[in-house]
């Protein structure tokens, strides 16, 4: 780091220690963090009425921060088997519980957390039992299409 760098870090810092008032907001680590809006395979027609979704073509979730990464690799959320859950929970921007979304909503929410986290590229690797013989391939989550529901519930 350049001494300039360095310099205004510690001025930056200096001045944090020492504000007796929040910055307009109310905290002192006061940032927004981007959105996707993210259409829903179902289109919220499989909930049921008074439902948060119910109707509803589209979900707003925020972009994964930090704090989702941790919630991903907490031993202890994992042990649970809430991790994804509890990460889901802190995305979404509609008050929904994750338990009750549908699996294919779900799937949707899942691959466009994906895609803002880590970006559309994903790499999987897999060895062929008989001949161990190893094949990777790059998939483009960006590419996939996300069928809607074609038709309507009864």
């Amino acid at each position: 780091m350049s001494d300039r760098n360095e310099q205004r870090r510690r001025q930056t810092a200096e001045h944090l220690l020492h504000q007796t008032t929040a910055p307009q907001g109310g905290s002192l680590l006061n940032f927004s963090v981007p959105t996707e809006i993210v259409e829903l395979p179902s289109g919220g027609k499989l909930y049921p009425v008074g439902h948060p979704l119910h109707g509803k073509k589209e979900v707003e979730i925020r972009h994964m921060t930090a704090k989702e990464e941790d919630i991903l690799a907490s031993q202890a959320l994992l042990k649970r088997g809430i991790a994804i859950d509890r990460m889901l929970q802190n995305i979404i921007m509609e008050n929904v519980d994750v338990a009750d979304l549908l699996i294919g909503d779900r799937n949707a929410l899942m691959v466009s957390v994906r895609i803002t986290g880590y970006g559309s590229e994903y790499t999987s690797e897999a060895t062929c039992p008989e001949c161990t013989a190893r094949s990777r391939h790059t998939f483009n989550l960006s590419d996939l299409e996300i069928a809607p529901l074609k038709i309507d519930p009864v």
